[in-house]
Parts: structure tokens; sequence; C-alpha cells
């Protein structure tokens, strides 16, 4: 469990979440309060916050919402600062708010481009920056960092969100090997395809650019099986009570980055043979269709 110079696992603990009013967040903090954790649902929808925080009261658990844009540094510092002065320590910081656009890098405006970055992975640099220091300070800490399976291996029609999420890989090992022996933890994080409104567009800042019906997403993520958030949670602190470095799931999705590490030219093949073409394809019959019934 953790005293007062120790990380907790979980009861006790004290973890901040963001994006935690939604999909894979939403989940953590769930799985974490029903643990004996008190989770700050840290999310750029205040609303979407305080019904999480609302449901996990009521269910029995410890929980308070928090209005956070990620890409605001001095506000995520502020954060940090207001959780660790009102429970004196914070076990957890699960770097985990994300956008995604999809479609031919072509298309891509530079708008797309900054605000997947700034989200995704310089919202991941500015809560580093703001929890470090508290860590140090206390001598224990876990920093958990939603990359991807997109972080892993080259993925094409999401350009911005693979480059970014390939950034949140290295910079979480990179933070892993320095601080390690400084009692400070930290984590990649690599979903796979799971059940969130991340898949549909849904949510600030997402942006598909085929104009496509709902059912056509539907029938392109049921290929690969998508995890329902609340089983991923599950799974997920299993392993990061073992303080694993790498969680990659479903499972299978593991094979995609050994398959890599084995042979990226390899890898490449198979993604524009199987994902670009087949994908691409279907979504522009689609999409013509679409545009043709209305």
């Amino acid at each position: 469990m953790g005293g007062k110079n120790a990380i907790r696992t979980y009861e006790g603990a004290v973890c901040v979440i963001t994006g935690g009013g939604s999909g894979i967040g939403r989940s953590l903090g769930t799985a974490l309060a029903a643990r004996g954790a008190h989770v700050v649902l840290a999310d750029y929808n205040e609303r979407a916050a305080q019904s999480v925080a609302q449901e996990i009261a009521q269910a029995g658990g410890s929980a308070q919402p928090a209005l956070l844009d990620v890409r605001d540094a001095d506000a995520f510092k502020q954060l940090i600062d207001s959780v660790k002065r009102e429970r004196g320590r914070i076990d957890y910081l699960f770097n985990n708010a994300g956008i995604g656009v999809c479609g031919p890098i072509e298309e891509f405006t530079a708008e797309h481009w900054t605000s997947v970055i700034d989200i995704d992975l310089m919202g991941v640099v500015n809560g580093i920056r703001a929890i470090v220091p508290v860590m140090l300070e206390q001598g224990f800490g876990h920093i958990v960092n939603t990359s991807s399976a997109d972080g892993l291996t080259p993925i094409p029609l999401v350009s911005s969100y693979t480059a970014s999420k390939f950034g949140v890989f290295g910079l979480t090992l990179s933070l892993r090997t320095e601080l390690f022996s400084r009692g400070v933890r930290a984590t990649a994080l690599c979903p796979g395809v799971i059940r969130t409104p991340l898949l549909y567009n849904e949510g600030h800042g997402n942006d598909v650019l085929f104009d496509l019906p709902r059912e056509t997403y539907d029938k392109a993520w049921a290929r690969l099986r998508p995890m329902d958030p609340d089983k991923f949670a599950q799974k997920v602190l299993k392993k990061l009570a073992r303080n694993a470095s790498v969680i990659i799931e479903p499972a299978w999705w593991r094979m995609g980055w050994w398959l890599f590490r084995l042979s990226p030219d390899l890898t490449m093949w198979f993604n524009r043979k199987f994902v670009l073409e087949t994908t691409l394809k279907e979504f522009r019959a689609a999409e013509a269709e679409h545009k043709a019934q209305k």
C-alpha cells in the first residue's frame, strides 16, 4: 500500500487524470476510485468531469472535477500545486488527454497539426514540467503518459496523431530512464483500439477529413475489435501496480510493435497494403455514395 513517503497502490493514493471526463480517463478514474484512491478528473469539458465525479461519489468513491486545458502550462502547474497543497501528496499523474485527426496528409491544415501536437504532445510536456518537481521533492510518484499503438508503428491517415504519440512514447522512456533511481516512475500507456468517443470524431478538437456516415466508421473499427474502456482500465492498473515500463492493450496489438522492431520495412509494407489501400478505398467509395444520396 505504501506509507507517507512511498507511493500507494492504490488505496489512499492521490491521482490526477487529464481527459478524465470521458473514454479512457473516465474508466481509469472510476477504477482507481473503486480501489480507494482519490481522483482528480481534469478535463477541458468541465461538465463531463463533474458528471463522472458525481457518479464516483454516488458509488462511494472520492473524486473531484477540475477544468483544465492541457495546452495552458500555467494552469496545469496551478492545478498540480493546488492538489498537492490540499492533499499533501500526488501519487499518480495520468497525462491522458488527447485528440485525433484522420485523413490524407495533404488535406491536413496547419491548425490540424498545431492542435494535435499542442494537446497530445505538448500537453504531456506541460504535465511533466508541473509534476516532476513535486514528485522529486516528495521522493515518489508515477507518471503515466498515454501514447498509443499508433506511437509504436507508422500508421497512415493519422499523421499528426502518430507523430505526437511517437513523441510521447520516446519522451516517457527517456523520463523513466532519467528519474527511476530518484524514486519517480514513468510508464508509456499504448492503447490499441478502445471504444471511446475519439473513434467517432466526438469531443473537442477531433476531426475526420472524410464525409462519411457513422455506420462506415462502425464497420471499419469493428474489424479491429475495439476493447471496452472499463476492461482496458482494469488491465492497465494491474500492470501499473507491477511498475511496467510499457503497457500495450489489447494484447494482440503487441504483434505490431514486435514486427516493427524486427523489420520496419515489412511493417510499412503491411500497413500500406492492408491499412492504407483497404481503408482508403473503402472510405472513398462510401464517401462518394454518401454524397450522391444528399
